[in-house]
Formats: C-alpha cells, sequence, structure tokens
C-alpha cells in the first residue's frame, strides 16, 4: 500500500501478489479519500485474508477492509475526534485488530481496537506517553 497523488488528491492504492508464482498482477486498487489527503498507510491481512488498511485522511485516521477476493470498503474515520498521525495497526492471534496514533505531537496517543466477532471497531481513546 503506498499514497498516490493524481488530479490534485490523494488516494492509498494497493498491489497484490500471486502466493502461488510470486508474481505481481499488474493491477493497482485506490482506496479513495474522504477529504484529499490519505497518507501514511498501514497494512494487515488476518487468518481468514481479509486486508485492513488504516490511513492518515487530512489528520483523521481511516480504515478500509476487503475481503479475500472482493473490493476494499469505502474508508470509515475510526478516530473520532481524536485526530492525528503515523497511525500504525497489529493483528492480534483471534485477528482482532489494535490501531494506536499519535496525537499530533500532543503528550498521548489514539486508539481503538477492531473485534471481529463484532465486526466493529471500539469508540477511540486517548492513552497518556509514560
Amino acid at each position: 500500500a503506498w499514497a498516490h497523488n493524481g488530479g490534485g488528491n490523494t488516494n492509498i492504492e494497493t498491489a497484490t501478489i500471486d502466493t502461488g508464482d510470486g508474481s505481481w498482477d499488474g493491477r493497482t486498487e485506490p482506496i479513495t479519500t474522504i477529504n484529499a489527503g490519505m497518507s501514511e498507510p498501514s497494512l494487515v491481512i488476518d487468518g481468514e485474508g481479509t486486508e485492513t488498511m488504516i490511513a492518515r485522511d487530512s489528520g483523521e485516521i481511516v480504515a478500509s477492509r476487503r475481503p479475500p477476493g472482493g473490493a476494499w470498503s469505502p474508508p470509515a474515520v475510526i478516530s473520532g475526534s481524536l485526530n492525528g498521525m503515523a497511525p500504525i495497526v497489529t493483528l492480534h492471534g483471534n485477528d482482532d485488530l489494535t490501531v494506536l496514533w499519535d496525537l499530533n505531537g500532543n503528550a498521548d496517543f489514539g486508539s481503538t481496537v477492531y473485534s471481529k466477532s463484532s465486526d466493529s471497531w471500539s469508540i477511540a481513546a486517548a492513552i497518556p506517553r509514560r
């Protein structure tokens, strides 16, 4: 996943590798921005092959998901009012996700958790740095 500026908007694009023979299929798939400025993508793939891309979109932290063989969902804001930068996503053994981001140089981090069993994100919360 990478940021691509085209026509004044910066979107995220992805490419897929064929795990059978290790070749790239040559196609790119865009994830269209909400606010015209997506950057800093972070990507994970769970045990069932569902991809989750986290990115910064003009300060908001957004998520887009793609099931195996499917299309990317429209990006959804997961940061609530806790805008920030430099999001990272981690995958847990049960395919739940944790996302952390810097609250724009503040002394805190933003955090939210995706629950695979309920297919939902928690309300974003601030975590103090120690």
